[in-house]
């Protein structure tokens, strides 16, 4: 029996279930419960997905310095850098174009080379006032001293 009957004593009625001569579902009750499935089956492919990824956006937040992240690969955002030395794999995160800020002294990314700012000051000052962006060739990795 379909809806609950008394050959099995532990069964119980399946909700949704029709009884001989119910009347079916109509269209729209159909397609309001597919429609509820299916975002129910995303959400969780969705959570299960962004939780359980052993690679990708997981990996690359992990390697990079965390003042770093909402920079990456975006030319003319700005970071203040907290400790140096720090190197940024450019595999990980794009900083060309990148301002960053260490103590008093500033400087842009640049796409190779090597950039070096000195603030003169005559007041003292505990702040570091020197900032010195390497960029490695070959891998576009940048190294920031003081």
């Amino acid at each position: 029996m379909l809806g609950g009957g008394t050959d099995i004593p532990w069964s119980q009625p399946v909700r949704g279930a029709r009884e001989p001569g119910a009347p079916a579902l109509r269209p729209i009750e159909m397609s309001r419960r597919i429609i509820a499935v299916l975002c129910g089956a995303l959400l969780l492919g969705g959570c299960a997905r962004s939780a359980g990824s052993p690679g990708g956006a997981q990996r690359t937040r992990a390697a990079v310095a965390a003042e770093f992240v909402p920079a990456c690969g975006q030319p003319g955002a700005t970071v203040v850098v907290l400790a140096v030395p720090v190197t940024v794999r450019h595999a990980d995160c794009d900083l060309v174009g990148v301002e960053l800020h260490y103590g008093l002294a500033t400087a842009v990314v640049p796409a190779s080379g090597r950039v070096e700012r000195h603030v003169e000051t005559y007041a003292p000052t505990s702040e570091p006032i020197r900032i010195v962006i390497t960029v490695a060739d070959g891998t576009g990795d940048v190294t920031v001293t003081g």
